[in-house]
């Protein structure tokens, strides 16, 4: 099921953010920054599976949050993500993953042709 993927996605986003694609980037400039610094951190700790350039998957993964109104849920995701060890954060952010998660699933299984749910998809792959 092409969900499933981008639930696991979302899932390891935590080990490594973009969440992306993470890791979770909100609609304030200086956040997506953070959204690219937590990816690349973990690329560079090899402590995540999020493939390819973290500035586009942590855009499209804020486009996403912002489009299916995430961004609540993007802002405490990463926020959590930024307040310790990237390579922990599966362990410490966990309901705060989920909570992302389950938004934007929602949003990009009734918008499965939006060329940012398919490249948070496959930032995984």
């Amino acid at each position: 099921m092409r969900f499933a993927r981008l639930a696991a996605a979302l899932s390891l986003v935590a080990l490594g953010s973009f969440t992306a694609l993470g890791a979770a980037c909100s609609s304030s400039s200086s956040d997506s920054a953070s959204c690219v610094d937590l990816c690349q951190a973990a690329q560079d700790k090899s402590c995540t599976i999020v493939m390819g350039d973290c500035a586009k998957n942590c855009g499209s993964l804020d486009k996403v949050s912002s489009e299916g109104t995430c961004n609540t849920q993007n802002d405490a995701y990463f926020s959590c993500l930024a307040d310790g060890d990237v390579c922990t954060g599966s362990d410490r952010c966990s309901g705060e993953q989920g909570a992302l998660e389950q938004c934007a699933i929602q949003y990009c299984a009734a918008h499965s042709t939006d060329t940012d749910c398919q490249t948070v998809e496959s930032a995984f792959q």
